[in-house]
């Protein structure tokens, strides 16, 4: 689901890179 100003969600191990939330949801 990219639909966030700059978030890398990769749906593989939780490995994220938001500067908006950087918590594992």
């Amino acid at each position: 689901m990219d639909s966030v100003p700059h978030t890398t969600f990769t749906t593989r191990q939780f490995s994220y890179d938001t500067p908006m939330s950087h918590t594992a949801s």
